[in-house]
């Protein structure tokens, strides 16, 4: 599981559906971390496309990281979320917490 692109941005890939998400949580403490140390205060673009899979989860967690990061002064962008991992969000009714926080969608 690559935490980065080959540009540099964190890039999320695999697996987040629920026998995953603790798993993947240690990977978003880790790129925090990261990030806190790096870049306080700025917006940094998170690499989605090589999400393989994702429930009710892993969008929560995913929203939850990324609001609490904010809170600390870190916004982030998610980018590149492959068609399949949209439209499982759109089922899943998670489309309208994501706006604000879809590099593709936010206005």
């Amino acid at each position: 599981m690559d935490s980065q692109t080959p540009t540099g941005l964190p890039a999320l890939s695999g697996d987040w559906t629920i026998g995953f998400v603790a798993c993947q949580a240690d990977l978003l403490r880790r790129i925090a971390c990261d990030l806190a140390a790096a870049r306080p205060g700025s917006t940094t673009v998170i690499d989605c496309s090589r999400i393989e899979s994702i429930d009710t989860s892993g969008f929560q967690l995913l929203y939850t990281w990324a609001t609490t990061l904010d809170f600390k002064g870190i916004k982030l962008l998610f980018a590149g979320f492959p068609e399949p991992i949209l439209a499982s969000r759109a089922l899943l009714g998670f489309t309208a917490l994501f706006a604000s926080l879809d590099l593709n969608v936010r206005k």
